[in-house]
């Protein structure tokens, strides 16, 4: 300060003057609580519009929240900062008011708020070891500082206190630092930047802009437009661009945002810290004293897809699987330069057939960009259709087992019978009360089941002839009389089933010729069973010559009761010998001396035939010429 030069104070009074004052300057500076001076380049502003103060009912606001936090980060402690001016809140105030040789009245005015806006302020940290050693040469000639006089306590302008009577060296009356030292002209200390700035409005100068919510970014979704303007603030205006420049959205996709910051007049990006800027939704990075901020925002969620018009046949044939033919129909709701395709899977609940059926549609997506989509939801119908299939007609049934009065077809459990051509089927291959040597024919189908219709009938089989009933020698049977029965060691026996020989009722001639010539074998079968392809083999080689075998091939006999037949033909040797020992039951044999039977069978060794005497004393067997006359009796066998 400078000396009053109208004090007529004398120069004792003014050494007197003088030791207090370097007292006093020197107890604040060497024995205060340690506090530090703030650089508040970095921190955000508070605009002054009101004053702060305990009242009832109580301040509330976010101006006073930013207070708050600012105090708090000098280590003047205030509680939580909620925004309420509470007793903490003005004793806090009033530390800080003491520490920054303000008046200690607890109220943030325009002189308090003032202060801390110069850029430099105390704090009440007890980290900070630096003790500010200026002796009394820092101190320039005594003198009342600004807005101070004898009885002021506090500054009417700058609010210090008026106990500082002296300046340091380089300081002025309204010198902040000084030029000389850099130390705070009212403390003596160095400054330390640590904390917030507030700064009322109407200041001078750059200050740090202090609105950190970057708003008016829509969060990316699916199908929206990506924010092309951001909301400008009292401080600032702001560009907003995307990686990758998309025109819209799509989903199951990252998506960041590089957000410039231009600062309006008044303002600076000068003390903003890293990570300060906010953005809605997004993690938010910026670099120290940058306003270029870099926002990413969590991957969309994917996107629903419809589908349309999907076309599903509900009826077909049963075809042992569970297939619906199904076209996927159209997909929705894909972002405009996405690639996504859709196919579909439709399946019965189960394959047989019926109605009522649930068929359910599964679908697929497909393409490039399918992970960002969720697919359409999966639908059902109970509408389905399972159609019974045909199936072709199988072969002709085959004979498996006969009796006299049964046939046995072989068995196949897919299969029905028929005998007569369809008319009626059964599921069993045995047919039952059939009549004795009568002969049938047979039919087959697939039967019908749950899944299949029946089939056609098949073709007929070959005809099947039931047994003929167990009969005795002499019986009247089939046509005749039953000469022989065959026997184990015979050609043409069957187990079980009677086979024999049937001799006509009646000979068939009393003289005719073998041939009307001698030479020329043509039948040499003697064994039994071989009589009609002999008779087959003379009738084909003589055409249509009248002889024995001729007249037994064209036999026919009477109905008698037991059947009309006509595959009558000439005995061979041994047929003709069964017949002889049989002559007595079966009658009608001639009786006259030289009575004899002609075969069918001729001897090879002299160019004749085999015959039997059947009468006389001669009963032998003999062997005439082709030529010469015998009685003929025709034979059928069973």
């Amino acid at each position: 300060m400078l000396i009053n030069k109208g004090n007529s104070m004398n120069k004792k009074n003014l050494k007197v003057i003088l030791l207090v004052s370097s007292f006093v300057f020197l107890s604040l500076t060497l024995f205060a609580p340690p506090i530090h001076s703030i650089n508040a380049e970095s921190t955000p502003i508070l605009n002054y519009s009101r004053s702060f103060k305990l009242a009832i009912p109580r301040i509330k606001g976010d101006d006073v929240k930013v207070l708050q936090s600012f105090l708090n980060n000098l280590g003047f402690n205030c509680g939580t900062a909620d925004g309420s001016f509470g007793p903490k809140t003005e004793a806090a105030l009033k530390l800080f008011q003491t520490a920054n040789n303000l008046k200690p009245d607890g109220k943030a005015g325009k002189i308090t708020i003032g202060l801390i806006n110069t850029g430099t302020v105390n704090s009440n940290t007890n980290t900070n070891t630096n003790t500010n050693t200026s002796s009394t040469s820092n101190l320039a000639t005594n003198s009342f500082i600004s807005g101070c006089s004898g009885t002021t306590g506090y500054s009417t302008t700058t609010g210090v206190s008026c106990a500082v009577t002296s300046l340091p060296i380089g300081c002025t009356s309204s010198s902040v630092y000084s030029t000389t030292t850099g130390l705070s002209c009212s403390t003596g200390l160095p400054p330390v930047s640590v904390a917030p700035k507030i700064i009322m409005s109407g200041s001078t100068g750059q200050h740090t802009i202090n609105i950190s919510t970057i708003s008016g970014v829509t969060v990316p979704a699916a199908d929206g437009i990506p924010t092309s303007t951001i909301t400008a603030t009292d401080e600032y205006t702001a560009t907003i661009s995307w990686t990758g420049s998309p025109s819209v959205f799509t989903g199951d996709t990252i998506y960041t945002a590089t957000i410039t910051i231009a600062t309006k007049s008044g303002y600076t990006l000068s003390g903003v810290t890293a990570n300060y800027f906010t953005v809605s939704g997004a993690t938010a990075t910026n670099g120290i004293n940058s306003g270029v901020v870099t926002a990413v925002f969590p991957a969309t969620a994917r996107k629903q897809l419809t589908v349309s018009a999907p076309s599903i046949t509900l009826s077909k044939v049963y075809d042992t699987n569970t297939t619906a033919a199904v076209t996927a129909g159209t997909l929705s709701g894909i972002v405009s330069g996405d690639t996504v395709t859709v196919s579909a899977v439709s399946t019965y609940d189960n394959a047989s057939v019926g109605t009522n059926k649930t068929i359910t549609t599964v679908y697929t997506l497909g393409g490039a960009d399918a992970s960002k989509y969720i697919k359409p939801v999966d639908s059902t119908v109970t509408t389905g259709i399972i159609t019974k299939a045909d199936v072709s007609a199988p072969s002709a049934p085959t004979l498996a087992s006969k009796t006299t009065t049964s046939i046995t077809l072989t068995a196949n459990a897919l299969h029905e019978f028929s005998k007569d051509s369809g008319s009626t089927w059964q599921e069993s291959e045995v047919f039952t009360g059939l009549t004795a040597s009568t002969s049938y024919t047979f039919v087959a189908r697939v039967k019908e089941t749950s899944n299949y219709n029946a089939s056609p009938a098949s073709v007929a089989s070959a005809s099947i002839t039931t047994n003929a009933p167990d009969v005795s020698i002499g019986d009247l049977f089939q046509g005749g009389k039953v000469a022989y029965i065959l026997q184990a060691s015979d050609p043409g026996y069957e187990a079980g089933v009677q086979h024999g020989i049937i001799a006509s009722l009646a000979d068939q001639s009393t003289g005719i010729y073998w041939h009307s010539v001698d030479g020329d074998t043509v039948a040499t079968g003697t064994d039994i069973g071989t009589g009609l392809a002999n008779t087959n083999a003379i009738v084909a080689a003589y055409g249509s010559e009248s002889n024995a075998a001729k007249l037994a091939y064209d036999y026919v006999n009477t109905d008698t009761g037991t059947g009309v037949y006509s595959d009558w033909y000439l005995p061979s040797r041994y047929e003709l010998t069964k017949v002889y020992l049989s002559k007595a039951i079966i009658g009608g044999f001639g009786t006259g001396f030289g009575t004899r039977y002609v075969s069918s069978s001729e001897n090879t060794t002299d160019d004749k035939v085999y015959a039997r005497y059947f009468a006389g004393m001669m009963e032998m067997e003999s062997d005439p010429t082709k030529t010469t006359l015998n009685y003929v009796r025709a034979i059928r066998a069973f």
